[in-house]
């Protein structure tokens, strides 16, 4: 199997209303579009095609200048929109990746692509959402709070991949806190945001698979803050880190 088109699904460049107590909406429209230029610099660098999923014409425009395909999202959910463009690319394997995520590196990526190619991969976000999903084929994709755990309970076979550089998602005021250099550049009020469980690389109290027994707070903990049942932990595949030429 060769490598996958990554599919990168970008509503508009005015949302990120959840940040809205937090930034202006200037600041939003900024900010979204530095992650997702991130995103697809490091989905280029690690070699993959890539396919932007949006209804917005500003957002299409903005895909095209940066050499990626537009798929047209139906508007009918995030869910609805990948599998959208999963049936348009046919037998093609595919990766689907947010966005917002302000670690990425292209070797992060190229280490999912390439475990994919023998199993389907998840990355859960540090919140419990999936940030990074990777397969061949129809997929029920379930997107939206706490979708880590449904996506793993249609594949509990797959190979879960855990770290910073994927994991880290900007859509909540803590994730401002996960990235230091935003503090620096103004993307964050500094008398409004909570503190981030990833603050001086020390480890605080995230359990977000609260509700499932199999994810109880008694099981191991990975390095970003998940409770993962044992059974969870056998699948999990560590990260490999190095430099690469787009490395910061």
């Amino acid at each position: 199997m060769g490598d996958p088109v990554a599919l990168v699904p970008i509503r508009s460049f005015n949302g990120m209303t959840r940040l809205a107590s937090v930034l202006d909406p200037q600041k939003r429209s900024d900010l979204a579009r530095m992650l997702a230029s991130r995103v697809l610099d490091a989905v280029s660098a690690a070699g993959l095609e890539t396919i932007v999923v949006t209804s917005s014409d500003d957002v299409a425009r903005w895909a095209r200048g940066n050499k990626a395909s537009v798929h047209k999202d139906p508007r009918t959910g995030l869910s609805d929109a990948i599998n959208s463009c999963v049936s348009a690319v046919g037998s093609a394997p595919w990766l689907v990746i947010h966005a917002d995520l302000p670690l990425v590196t292209p070797l992060a990526i190229a280490t999912v692509a390439r475990a994919s190619r023998s199993a389907m991969v998840i990355v859960p976000s540090y919140d419990g959402g999936t940030t990074v999903i990777a397969g061949n084929g129809t997929f029920p994709f379930a997107y939206g709070i706490g979708s880590f755990q449904r996506h793993y309970a249609t594949a509990p076979h797959a190979t879960i991949i855990v770290s910073p550089e994927l994991s880290a998602d900007i859509d909540t005021e803590l994730g401002l806190e996960l990235v230091p250099e935003l503090l620096d550049t103004g993307f964050r009020n500094a008398d409004k945001a909570p503190a981030s469980p990833f603050q001086g690389g020390q480890q605080r109290d995230v359990v977000p698979m609260q509700g499932d027994p199999r994810f109880g707070a008694q099981s191991g903990v990975d390095a970003v803050g998940f409770a993962l049942s044992p059974s969870l932990e056998d699948s999990l595949v560590p990260l490999e880190r190095g430099t690469s030429d787009s490395d910061g």
